[in-house]
């Protein structure tokens, strides 16, 4: 055997145990490889890099990394990296379908949209808000903590995200509010809750007492379902495809976000569950016309969703 075979051999055995490079000899050797083989372009390599290694390995399971560790591995794979290839890819890429704005004021039909805004409930994109204005809808405001009732004549009822773990009592105690809300939803009203807001609709939310025990507290219970807190929970990345449709999201189609974990959903009753995916199945979860996600979704980035809010549907009787 050659010594450049023996080099090469013994470069391939390298590979496997590591399956990583370690100089630019090794990373040509996998590039022509793999782009004879598959006809995969390879668009760069990072090489060990022990002491980034040794700082990822370190990272526990769902712990996100530093933005100092990811700028670091970014500058190391930089002087690596075939930036004109992959400009070259990018360009054979058709552009992506603009979305028009010609349904920004397109109906003649005042909407008043009720969004649930005060220190409890706050978490929206701004945008989404913004957008919906510019659509034409009214927003009112309303709080779940000291209204009394919903705004007279809305067409959907909006709760984003927020803190019901911090103020449990006076939600709970807020009654007409909540019998606003039943009376709302029996008579087909369309109600869409994200996150912490999903927990509001629920039978009750259950909280750490402090003592190791738990101590539960009735909701709206508009939807049959008991919410838990998990303090310290992380949101994380999530996909859906919806296999039922809603006057929300019609079925499968395919839904980013990102999943509050903070909520552990324990159903205590019949609901509907519009995910394909039964790991999936208590991340978007509802009843007539009352929708909760466990994913947050910027609206203002789907407008083919926010559409919907406009459109006419038919009252689901709960």
């Amino acid at each position: 055997m050659s010594s450049s075979c023996a080099a090469a051999d013994g470069l391939r055995r390298r590979a496997r145990l590591t399956g990583s490079c370690e100089n630019p000899e090794h990373a040509a050797y996998w590039q022509t490889t793999l782009e004879a083989l598959w006809q995969t372009p390879v668009l760069g390599w990072l090489d060990e890099a022990p002491a980034l290694r040794k700082l990822c390995l370190s990272l526990a399971p769902g712990m996100n990394p530093s933005r100092e560790l990811g700028e670091a591995l970014g500058a190391r794979l930089l002087s690596n990296l075939r930036l004109e290839k992959l400009r070259a890819l990018a360009r054979r890429a058709g552009p992506l379908a603009a979305e028009t704005d010609d349904w920004l004021r397109s109906s003649n039909k005042r909407f008043r949209i009720a969004v649930a805004y005060d220190k409890v409930y706050c978490g929206y994109y701004p945008e989404t808000l913004d957008l919906l204005e510019a659509a034409g809808a009214e927003l009112c405001d309303f709080s779940p903590l000291k209204s009394e009732a919903l705004p007279e004549g809305a067409d959907v009822v909006y709760f984003g995200c927020g803190h019901p773990e911090r103020d449990p009592l006076a939600l709970a105690g807020n009654h007409c509010l909540k019998q606003s809300l039943r009376c709302y939803a029996a008579a087909g009203g369309r109600i869409y809750a994200e996150g912490s807001g999903l927990a509001y609709l629920c039978r009750e939310i259950v909280l750490p007492d402090g003592s190791g025990g738990a101590r539960s507290v009735p909701m709206t219970g508009l939807l049959p379902a008991t919410a838990r807190w998990l303090p310290n929970a992380q949101p994380e990345p999530a996909e859906i495809v919806f296999g039922a449709s809603s006057w929300l999201v019609p079925a499968h189609m395919s839904l980013r976000g990102y999943r509050h974990t903070g909520w552990q959903i324990e159903p205590r009753g019949p609901m509907l569950t519009y995910s394909a995916d039964a790991s999936q199945r208590l991340d978007m979860l509802g009843r007539g016309n009352v929708i909760g996600s466990r994913i947050l979704v910027n609206l203002a980035a789907n407008r083919h969703l926010l559409r919907r809010f406009f459109e006419p549907y038919a009252p689901i009787a709960s």
